[in-house]
């Protein structure tokens, strides 16, 4: 009995591996964003009785510096992770939010650690409350599946029979939606812009290089992270000008897809400035009553 819980307490000490971590949170201009709030959880394993383990759960807190960097650092486990929590005035990740995780060789119980003080993992931030003046638009029509070219007009708002618009789009689909087999694919291309597929959950600040004239999507049942409705986002730049679409393609009626783009533009040219004019901004302080 003492050789075996020797044994299970070996084994669940191997699992564990030394972690550490160095983050460093910069603005849309590359400045640090000091005052942020970092969450760390990690989950380590105690052997108990026998071969059974038991995961324990731990939590830390720490705060950017002047120069926006924080870390943790002597925790030992098998997974950490590291959230940013919401602060006055800036935005990150989806919802406010921005992790990061990553975990020890369980076999091995060797941890590479992905940072350094040296090489921070950096996490984007969006200081708000800089709008810029953009032109905004709103395209709504149905497509038919059948890998048919349509013109879309970002000016005009619409889609265009004839004429050169800003994009060409074009959707097929092969089954019927929502059930078994089903697969579809998403074109399109532009004829006054370029694009570039973003990640990025605000949109607010264009790259400068990256653009290209068409992207092709395409999606089979059983594909991961496979839907019959999709959402795109793109950074565009036409000519000087910056700016980004979001756009919605789901299936709708027999074979139709309803297509929605959302576009911006900014006015400036030159300007990757993209965030838009927020309401009620800034915040007003809370006042007290006596």
């Amino acid at each position: 009995m003492i050789k075996h819980m020797q044994r299970a307490r070996d084994i669940g000490l191997s699992l564990n591996a030394p972690m550490e971590f160095y983050g460093r949170v910069v603005d849309q201009y590359g400045k640090p964003v000091p005052g942020v709030s970092a969450k760390l959880n990690y989950i380590h394993y105690n052997a108990v009785v026998l071969a059974t383990y038991e995961p324990h759960k731990a939590e830390e807190k720490s705060v950017t510096d002047s120069n926006g960097e924080f870390s943790f650092s002597g925790k030992e486990g098998v997974t950490l992770t590291v959230t940013l929590e919401p602060k006055t005035g800036v935005s990150f990740g989806n919802n406010g939010y921005w992790s990061h995780s990553f975990q020890s060789d369980k076999q091995s119980g060797v941890t590479k650690q992905p940072t350094s003080k040296e090489h921070p993992f950096i996490f984007p931030a969006y200081r708000l409350g800089q709008p810029t003046d953009l032109k905004v638009g709103l395209v709504e029509d149905y497509l038919i599946a059948d890998n048919r070219v349509y013109q879309i007009s970002l000016s005009q708002e619409k889609v265009i029979e004839s004429g050169v618009g800003d994009l060409q789009i074009s959707v097929w689909q092969e089954g019927i939606a929502y059930k078994p087999g089903t697969s579809w694919g998403f074109n399109i291309k532009g004829e006054n812009i370029q694009l570039q597929p973003a990640d990025d959950s605000f949109l607010y600040w264009a790259p400068n290089e990256g653009y290209l004239s068409s992207w092709n999507f395409s999606w089979a049942d059983g594909d991961e992270n496979y839907s019959s409705e999709r959402n795109f986002k793109f950074w565009i730049k036409k000519g000087e000008h910056y700016g980004s679409l979001k756009v919605e393609c789901g299936s709708f009626w027999k074979g139709k897809f309803r297509l929605i783009i959302f576009s911006s533009l900014n006015k400036t040219p030159g300007d990757p400035n993209l965030q838009p004019v927020l309401p009620n901004w800034p915040p007003k302080e809370a006042s007290t009553t006596k």
